[in-house]
């Protein structure tokens, strides 16, 4: 009866070859370390740094298709995540309606 994990159903094989030792293991590693050999393991690597969470709220409107596909193209014309693309869309629009204000204080 074989006792390797991943092959449960083979019985019959026992002509496998033993499972080698730790100590077989670490000898074998050490001398394909000085042939040039690598291991196929990499050395552990630290995550990346977690991105910093500017947008941390949803917003869904319901937009016509043109409007979205112009909203996506701007955002990819002037290179910027479509939460500040909309920052700057009220940012114009307040803008403006300041402007409105103006000119109508102004008329009066």
């Amino acid at each position: 009866m074989s006792n390797r994990a991943g092959i449960p159903s083979f019985d019959d094989d026992e002509d496998l070859p033993p499972i080698p030792s730790k100590h077989v293991i670490s000898r074998a590693k050490a001398a394909g370390e000085v042939l040039g050999f690598v291991s196929d393991r990499g050395k552990s690597v630290k995550s990346p740094a977690t991105r910093a969470k500017n947008f941390t709220t949803n917003f869904h409107i319901r937009v016509r298709e043109e409007d979205r596909e112009r909203f996506s193209e701007l955002a990819y014309r002037r290179r910027v995540a479509k939460g500040d693309l909309f920052t700057m869309l009220l940012d114009a629009a307040e803008q403006l309606e300041r402007l409105d204000q103006d000119r109508q204080n102004n008329r009066g």
